[in-house]
């Protein structure tokens, strides 16, 4: 079964058998509309179900494990997803093997990967995934309904980065609903599949922004995303944010480890040294030069804090 997404599975596979029709009786989310395989691994069982529409591509993907599973997975083209954890975690690293991103049951958020090979791994157990690959072409025909997934999709083609998020949200509620009536839709005499479908993805993605939009009207996201726009500014200080959105230092660190983890200048720092190693691995741009397009006003400064995070100095990232 062909599917948008290659996976690839270093210890090998021992069986894949077409169950289009036929799912196994352990499946939770049977999707009527969809082909489906079951693929038996070293690891334990891996069941993929598959529907391409006109404007969108859709996988529901079962995982069965007997112990870890350490596989990768590679797109062929650039790709917009609404991702769901619906049961147990899977954590994303880039090939080289560097962390992306651990999602964990009931969650969804909005993602992209340029063309490019991935890692990914999940611990034994049962693990349940549902995600959603818009095609571009329905983001750009609606960009009033769509604004932040519009943007994510224009950083997409900028290619300056492999991959990027928005906000996590909690998978409850009418998104979850909105998700079970595509998954669950059963047709009936007489109705346009095709129609049906868009209806129910566009109102999926619709109320996946309208969350979105929510959570970026909070203080702490409207910082986040201000420093992600512009920490290359080297005049960016704790000061300058805090006036910037009219509050306190005091007030500006709270709400932001609160929401994050990290206080909104370590942020900044973590922002510009990721920035400069894709810089120097990638571009093989001279360091005298990144240092400088990533917002450090002194060389000596970046280099001990790029040693500090990353255990090697920059010029041995070429």
């Amino acid at each position: 079964m062909e599917t948008l997404v290659k996976y690839i599975f270093p210890n090998g596979m021992l069986s894949a058998k077409d169950v289009t029709g036929n799912l196994p009786k352990g499946c939770r989310l049977p999707v009527s509309y969809a082909r489906a395989s079951l693929c038996q691994l070293p690891e334990g069982g891996m069941l993929i179900q598959h529907y391409t529409h006109l404007l969108f591509n859709i996988e529901v993907l079962e995982f069965n494990l007997d112990r870890d599973l350490k596989a990768e997975y590679e797109l062929n083209f650039p790709s917009v997803f609404l991702f769901c954890m619906l049961q147990g975690a899977i954590k994303f690293y880039t090939i080289e093997g560097k962390p992306i991103y651990e999602a964990i049951g009931d969650i969804c958020y909005g993602t992209f990967n340029q063309v490019a090979r991935y890692r990914y791994a999940l611990g034994p157990g049962i693990h349940r995934v549902f995600f959603m690959i818009p095609n571009t072409e329905l983001i750009h025909s609606h960009p009033d309904e769509y604004p932040e997934l519009l943007e994510l999709l224009n950083n997409m083609k900028k290619g300056f980065d492999r991959y990027g998020h928005m906000p996590e949200c909690p998978l409850t509620g009418r998104i979850f609903q909105l998700m079970l009536s595509l998954l669950t839709y059963r047709p009936q005499a007489g109705e346009d599949i095709e129609i049906k479908l868009l209806e129910k993805g566009k109102a999926l993605l619709l109320e996946y922004h309208r969350m979105v939009s929510l959570m970026q009207s909070q203080p702490a996201y409207r910082v986040k995303y201000y420093l992600d726009r512009n920490y290359r500014d080297s005049k960016l200080s704790n000061d300058s944010i805090a006036r910037e959105f009219k509050i306190s230092k005091r007030s500006l660190t709270r709400l932001f480890k609160a929401t994050f983890r990290i206080g909104p200048y370590a942020y900044l720092i973590d922002t510009r040294l990721e920035a400069a190693k894709r810089l120097l691995s990638e571009q093989k741009l001279p360091v005298n030069q990144v240092y400088k397009a990533v917002g450090y006003k002194d060389l000596r400064s970046f280099r001990g804090q790029f040693k500090e995070k990353f255990g090697i100095s920059p010029s041995q990232c070429y």
